[in-house]
């Protein structure tokens, strides 16, 4: 299962992205990554058969020394890539998101969930919590 939530940069000459080491050894030595079509975030499996055919929006990375170098058209198409990014975990797989499309998507979750739940505080601060982010994050 993939856990957590990490900070992140890609290198501006290199492209390179460094996987945290409790995702990379969950993802191994060759990574698919995949485009959504909104391109609001990217996600990370394991390649499970090298055979595998590939789709139109997947790549096949190799994970040396826990990086990844990101595609060049990938790299200069999705402009949130050269931004702080956050790799986070997500059951069977990880994703990476721009820092600040993240937070706004966990408000707007947020902001769904307390009105369809008629949500108190202590929900609130309970399913923050569960989303890993602190209160203090989505000031601003």
């Amino acid at each position: 299962m993939f856990l957590g939530k990490y900070t992140r940069k890609i290198g501006k000459r290199s492209r390179t992205l460094s996987i945290p080491p409790s995702l990379a050894g969950k993802l191994g030595d060759w990574i698919v990554l995949v485009t959504t079509e909104t391109s609001r975030y990217l996600e990370l499996y394991p390649l499970e058969d090298p055979r595998k055919l590939l789709g139109e929006h997947e790549w096949l990375l190799e994970c040396r020394n826990r990086k990844i170098t990101i595609p060049n058209v990938l790299y200069q198409q999705v402009e949130w890539l050269k931004k702080e990014l956050l790799v986070v975990g997500n059951e069977d797989h990880a994703e990476i998101w721009g820092k600040e499309q993240y937070r706004k998507e966990l408000k707007e979750t947020i902001e769904r969930v307390k009105y369809l739940k008629g949500m108190d505080r202590e929900i609130g601060v309970t399913l923050l919590r569960v989303l890993e982010i602190s209160p203090k994050e989505l000031e601003g």
